[in-house]
């Protein structure tokens, strides 16, 4: 008898590339036993217990830890979520999950006007790699989208990032401990800055400003169950001590404007009372004690508010900007461009602290995500930076009203917003945490939200004929 092979010819040619690849990228051996590791645990749990490991591991292992690590985290993750993909909904088309109309557009402005602005670059192949890393995280996007069912994976993919901002504030604490950084010090340039966990506080910080508002939402939603409320306070703690470790006034700010926004929607008469207390003992702790004013004077640097480096940066920002109004720099090309438009003498303190963002930024230089991307994207850069926002308000507020009934749905939503407006308000201080050219780890938490407020919008009670 002779048996016919069965296996379609293209399996042997996609075998045979990424063997090229392979060969040619040498992390892709490591991201590959990654990935069968990520198997072989899926023999023994459901695929989507996986799936929240794989998004734990996404946002919480920051690149700062091993840039190495983290290549091959992101090859083995993005291998694993395909294959679940391909699982579960096969390669028939008409079950994919659709999204709507407006943020398909909205997606896709981004991908062509990258392409644009990198075409009409002086750096093709940088402008080219930027824009596949951001399909590739539109891709891993729209597979953790596609994976929500029900109510059940909404709330594991917040609880997951609500764990991801909890274990990188233990983490920092437990630095603390073992680190014996004095407090002035700390107070003055925060723990992250003295070689901790993370050499970027925006990285850290952006993770709290999106986990310290949902997970307060999930105290609200689950305020009849003592056990889980207790154990949701217990997180948010950590993440608070975290936070304030960290000494990103830009996350503190966001974090602060969500935190009272979600207390005034949801818990008028707490907002009040906190806000009261909090003004009362304030003053009672500085008339008493004077010197704690200076304490936060110091941590949130207020002296250096008239020299703060940002400014310099923006400057540099506007100039780069009138040089290429209409498709900026290119993607992941602005620091091509800073010393041309340098505002300060080579040499000086200001000159070494743009030559430190130059160094150490890996993109999103600017610290103003509105200027980043109309420095590097031009005018349709702009466009999507200014579009984000107003989509995703639209979205909260109309499953606001829509679930606005419903004891559980409605404080996730709310904390959803809450946390929006919070990330919204730190863009005009920082540039990534919304859309940084497929960041994985600093863009993914927003984007999870927003799968959820997507899912939540289609699945509303309330029929709306005109669809957006």
């Amino acid at each position: 008898m002779i048996i016919k092979n069965t296996i379609p010819h293209y399996y042997y040619y996609i075998s045979a590339l990424l063997l090229a690849v392979t060969l040619a990228y040498p992390p892709f051996i490591l991201a590959g036993i990654a990935f069968m590791l990520f198997m072989l645990i899926a023999q023994a749990q459901p695929l989507k217990h996986i799936l929240l490991l794989v998004t734990f591991l996404l946002v919480a292992l920051s690149g700062d830890l091993s840039s190495e690590l983290r290549n091959v985290l992101n090859i083995a993750s993005f291998l694993f979520l395909v294959f679940y993909f391909i699982k579960e909904k096969g390669f028939d088309i008409s079950v994919f999950p659709q999204l709507t109309k407006t943020l398909a557009i909205f997606i896709s402005g981004v991908i062509v006007s990258m392409i644009l602005s990198s075409l009409f670059s002086s750096a093709i192949i940088t402008g080219f790699t930027e824009t596949g890393r951001q399909v590739m995280f539109f891709v891993i996007w729209y597979i953790l989208f596609s994976s929500i069912s029900g109510e059940k994976d909404l709330f594991n993919y917040i609880g997951v990032l609500a764990a991801s901002g909890t274990a990188l504030g233990l983490v920092i604490l437990y630095h603390l401990l073992t680190s014996g950084t004095s407090v002035i010090t700390l107070i003055a340039e925060g723990l992250l800055h003295e070689g901790g966990i993370l050499n970027n506080p925006a990285a850290a910080g952006g993770v709290f400003a999106v986990a310290i508002p949902l997970t307060a939402s999930l105290i609200i939603s689950y305020s009849d169950n003592k056990k889980i409320k207790y154990t949701f306070a217990a997180l948010l703690l950590a993440q608070v001590a975290g936070l304030l470790l960290t000494n990103s006034r830009a996350a503190v700010i966001a974090s602060v404007i969500s935190s009272l926004l979600l207390l005034f929607i949801l818990k008028r008469k707490i907002f009040i009372g906190s806000v009261s207390a909090v003004f009362i003992i304030a003053v009672f702790i500085m008339l008493l004690f004077p010197f704690t004013l200076e304490m936060i004077e110091l941590y949130f640097r207020t002296g250096r508010i008239l020299e703060n480096t940002r400014y310099l940066l923006w400057d540099m920002s506007a100039g780069i900007i009138s040089d290429n109004p209409i498709w900026g720099t290119g993607p992941g090309q602005f620091k091509s461009q800073m010393y041309s438009h340098l505002p300060v003498m080579l040499g000086t303190w200001n000159a070494e602290q743009i030559k430190w963002v130059y160094e150490s930024s890996g993109l999103g230089e600017s610290h103003n995500f509105y200027l980043f991307r109309t420095a590097e994207l031009g005018i349709p850069g702009f466009i999507s930076a200014a579009a984000l926002p107003v989509i995703f308000i639209f979205y909260c507020v109309k499953n606001m009203k829509a679930y606005k009934h419903n004891t559980i749905i409605y404080p996730l939503v709310t904390g959803i917003f809450s946390m929006g407006v919070g990330l919204f308000a730190r863009s005009f201080l920082e540039a990534t945490g919304l859309l940084s050219h497929g960041w994985i780890s600093r863009d993914l938490p927003f984007w999870i939200c927003f799968a959820a407020i997507i899912y939540l919008y289609q699945k509303r009670p309330i029929n709306i004929l005109s669809e957006s």
